[in-house]
């Protein structure tokens, strides 16, 4: 990304900030139902350098600099039980994401309890999807570990965020303190919806006419994501010293494609289950991460289907140094078949560093060696047009801004 662009854009984030506040400010001189108001912003700005394959942008030749995100967002308090949030997002991310300018989150929230030990409620729009401890998080660089987080969970570099992060749909959630337990309950219903371009790309590649992308010869006329469902318990004890986690997803993707020697479209369909097991100690100076995650995947294609199982984990370890340095080792793999993990694995052994003067700054580099007989499936496709080898060094740096 240009200095020029990225000015730009910090300068469109800003003037939107003075906007909202100017006109929330005059609203709440206008009414009293005005109860609360907050307006945060974000900006971020990565540097990517691989020796072999693509990482958002051409990182070998030199790096790459196509990796940044703009946020803004904020919180209405309407009602002592009435919320509104929303998020506005620019995000780069080589040929995976196209910097456009989007709504992230935009939803309601109802309580219908709201009690001191208590709450339950409802939210309605798009909402954001419960997967893991750092899936609802994973927007702001400030929120999560890492700048990459471990793809065998969050699918990091295979341009699937726009399915996972939110959907719009209904949300459903409830949480409650007994004893040295605070629990959490969610459960997302989402809507049919038609697949972005950018998706549509990230999963097929090029499908012109001319030939490209995974199914040469055809034309991807369409692409849906039905029955989309998440859902997740979350308990923590002591105040979140331990964390446990099991999420559940489900989806279905239906992808037509034509070709003028077939007389009907072509119809792909993937439908997968994803569940999800978190765990984390937190002590003062050190945490401990690990998740595991179990997909099963029925594939359809021109009437005939297959099965494949696949999963993956990672082990976190963090070391608090000083107040502002942060030390990060994780370990993680995925095998994108488990009845034969010796010819299906994919390993990422990162080193990190993060370090934080105050709130509003934080400058995270870290190192990742990728590698296995799968290793290509943990780098971004569409990067990779005329694939990938099975080794990779990367080198990431992001300096991250927020207010």
């Amino acid at each position: 990304m240009k200095l020029s662009e990225f000015c730009k854009y910090a300068s469109a984030a800003l003037a939107m900030k003075l906007l909202m506040a100017f006109v929330i400010g005059t609203s709440a001189a206008a009414s009293d139902e005005l109860k609360s108001y907050q307006i945060h912003g974000f900006a971020s700005q990565g540097y990517i350098l691989t020796d072999e394959n693509n990482f958002y942008g051409d990182s070998e030749d030199g790096g790459s600099f196509d990796y940044y995100e703009l946020g803004l967002n904020a919180f209405w308090q309407v009602a002592d039980t009435l919320s509104a949030s929303g998020q506005l997002l620019v995000r780069d991310a080589g040929e995976t994401d196209d910097g456009k300018l989007r709504v992230d989150y935009l939803f309601l929230d109802k309580r219908f309890i709201n009690m001191d030990a208590a709450t339950a409620g409802v939210r309605v729009g798009r909402v954001k999807n419960p997967l893991g401890f750092y899936n609802e998080s994973r927007d702001v660089i400030f929120t999560r570990p890492s700048i990459l987080l471990p793809q065998s969970i969050y699918l990091e570099g295979i341009g699937v965020r726009e399915i996972l992060f939110s959907s719009d749909g209904v949300q459903l959630y409830s949480d409650w303190d007994h004893g040295r337990h605070h629990t959490a309950f969610k459960v997302n219903f989402a809507r049919t919806d038609d697949v972005s371009d950018q998706t549509r790309r990230n999963f097929f590649g090029g499908t012109g006419g001319s030939g490209g992308g995974s199914f040469p010869g055809f034309s991807l006329d369409q692409m849906k994501i039905s029955d989309l469902f998440f859902t997740q318990v979350m308990d923590e004890v002591d105040g979140g010293r331990m964390r446990f986690a099991i999420s559940y997803l489900t989806a279905i993707l239906k992808a037509d494609f034509t070709s003028p020697q077939l007389p009907a479209p072509l119809t792909v369909s993937v439908d997968s289950n994803i569940y999800t097991l978190s765990a984390q100690y937190n002590a003062e100076r050190w945490s401990l991460t690990s998740e595991y995650s179990l997909t099963t995947t029925k594939f359809g294609f021109g009437g005939s289907e297959s099965r494949l199982r696949s999963d993956g984990m990672y082990l976190q370890g963090e070391y608090r140094m000083t107040p502002v340095w942060t030390g990060l080792l994780r370990y993680d793999m995925a095998f994108s078949n488990r009845n034969d993990r010796a010819n299906s694995d994919a390993r990422d052994i990162t080193a990190g560093l993060s370090w934080s003067p105050n709130p509003s700054w934080v400058v995270m580099g870290e190192y990742h060696y990728i590698h296995g007989d799968n290793g290509d499936s943990s780098l971004p496709n569409p990067d990779n047009p005329g694939g990938a080898s099975n080794r990779t060094n990367l080198l990431a740096v992001m300096v991250g801004y927020r207010f």
